[in-house]
């Protein structure tokens, strides 16, 4: 299973399951419980192709990139990641995109 460890010891595995006991482990187990229960958890996507997708714990891209995020806001990085594929030209879905980059709660 895919995981990524974080320099403060916070371990996170594809599916959203977030181990450890720091400020940035809470923040990020809120975030995954608030997409388990339906809520909408914004995700900047910096480069190309930009914009604002929707959080989805069963994609390795769209986790990276939020976990990547968060952990700048908490003065971490992550130290071990999953070797990941490029995408298809970059892209991701366009039905996935949304360019409202100013929604209220994006990770920036």
């Amino acid at each position: 299973m895919s995981l990524w460890k974080l320099s403060d010891g916070t371990v996170v595995r594809l599916g959203g399951r977030v181990s450890g006991s720091s400020e940035l482990a809470a923040a990020l187990r809120r975030d995954a419980l608030a997409v388990k229960a339906g809520y909408g958890v914004p995700v900047q996507w910096d480069p190309p192709p930009g914009g604002v997708v929707p959080l989805d714990l069963g994609d390795a891209h769209v986790l990276d990139k939020w976990l990547r995020a968060l952990a700048r806001r908490f003065d971490a990085e992550v130290t071990e990641a999953p070797e990941l594929q490029p995408l298809e030209g970059g892209e991701l879905d366009e039905a996935e995109q949304d360019d409202d980059a100013d929604e209220p709660g994006a990770i920036h």
